[in-house]
């Protein structure tokens, strides 16, 4: 039995058989066949010539399974791959070859570079280091554990504007604890919310989230502070705890918050609120400022002057608290006491090429159209802060 020659062609190559098929039995005109191909004249004739004397096989390219002329040689890939096992065994390509250019005076490509890894068993392409979430079991109890998320998204279709719904999922139960449609994910939206979840049901051992920059402190460079958010800082305040889950699965419970557990028998473990518990006080907006020489601090654009009380004069060149309620109301304390004011207001605005985390977009835009709408500025008897009105649209829960 005689061996069956199998010979590959590329799309290309396929396109261009039909073509010089069609020429070959004068079905098509020379200078028609050249507009197909894209061609000249002469280099149709050329492959009206190979195709006549080779057949389909003199169309397919002769450079098909040759050497390329730009391959490294051998020697130079075995040395690269000695220094990256013995040296750089744990770097990816980009820093690999940086570091082979630096210290080495060897220059490759980081794709040349990546693939001599990957064949080698150096490096995982993307495919190959895809993660495998395996699910996590639920909680014992209710309120041990509650995830929380928020979810920008035009509820309403075209009957009101686009907004963010806060989820509150009980982890054991699936159960929706809270909902609560906000103007947008911000920490005094989740103030709000997590008050009436707190009034409503009492304390979890800890809130469950993502790593939005209300509950965590993403810029590990950042200058002054505790660490903590100002959620965080309230969340402490009450002796709940925050996690931050490190992928969307892993908190798949409050993605898929349409699914509850029904008949399920479990011990309710919220604790009560304490008589101590300050809800107010610890759902406020809280900063430290230095008190001047002159009796004056600066919040949120806004110049403070204290009355000259023997409080205020003993807090000259110390921290004092700024303390922003939810309900527009601030307070300024030292040690405890809170210190008499006046203000001295400055018109908010937003400037132009500001920077507006993602999550805030939607409400900075509305805030702009409102200014544009105006222009004329008003003066206002007290100060403004940012995403300090009344978070809630609608509330279910």
């Amino acid at each position: 039995m005689l061996g069956v020659t199998v010979r590959l062609m590329s799309d290309g190559e396929l396109a261009r058989l039909e073509v010089l098929r069609d020429l070959d039995q004068k079905r098509l005109t020379t200078e028609t066949a050249s507009q197909l191909l894209r061609l000249k004249r002469r280099q149709v004739f050329r492959l009206l010539k190979a195709y006549r004397i080779e057949g389909p096989t003199g169309l397919i390219s002769k450079r098909r399974g040759r050497r390329s002329n730009r391959r490294k040689p051998e020697a130079l890939r075995r040395t690269v791959l000695t220094i990256i096992r013995q040296w750089y065994w744990d770097f990816g390509p980009t820093l690999a070859a940086e570091k082979l250019r630096e210290d080495h005076g060897i220059a490759l490509g980081r794709e040349t570079l990546r693939q001599w890894m990957i064949e080698s068993g150096l490096w995982l392409d993307r495919k190959q280091r895809k993660r495998i979430h395996q699910p996590r079991p639920r909680r014992d109890c209710v309120g041990e554990l509650v995830q929380v998320d928020g979810s920008e998204h035009w509820w309403f279709e075209d009957r009101g504007p686009q907004c963010t719904l806060l989820v509150f999922v009980d982890d054991a139960t699936g159960r929706l604890m809270h909902l609560q449609f906000v103007e947008s994910e911000s920490t005094f939206a989740y103030f709000h919310a997590a008050r009436a979840y707190l009034q409503a049901w009492g304390k979890p051992v800890a809130f469950y989230s993502d790593k939005h920059g209300v509950f965590r402190v993403n810029h590990p460079g950042a200058l002054g502070g505790d660490g903590m958010t100002q959620f965080g800082r309230a969340l402490h305040a009450l002796n709940i705890d925050i996690i931050c889950a490190n992928s969307s699965p892993a908190k798949g419970r409050v993605e898929r918050a349409n699914k509850t557990l029904q008949d399920r028998l479990v011990k309710d473990l919220h604790r009560s609120l304490r008589a101590g518990d300050d809800l107010d006080d610890a759902f406020a907006w809280k900063e430290e400022r230095t008190l001047s020489q002159a009796l004056t601090l600066q919040y949120d654009k806004v110049m403070f002057i204290l009355e000259p009380s023997e409080q205020a004069k003993a807090a000259i060149g110390k921290r004092v608290t700024v303390v922003d309620y939810p309900d527009g109301r601030l307070a300024i304390r030292y040690r405890g006491i809170e210190l008499a004011y006046r203000t001295f207001d400055k018109i908010r605005q937003v400037s132009q090429a500001a920077i507006i985390e993602n999550k805030h977009l939607g409400a900075a835009l509305a805030l702009i159209r409102d200014q544009q709408l105006r222009r004329e500025p008003e003066r206002r008897s007290g100060p403004r802060r940012r995403d300090q009105r009344d978070a809630r649209l609608f509330k279910v829960g």
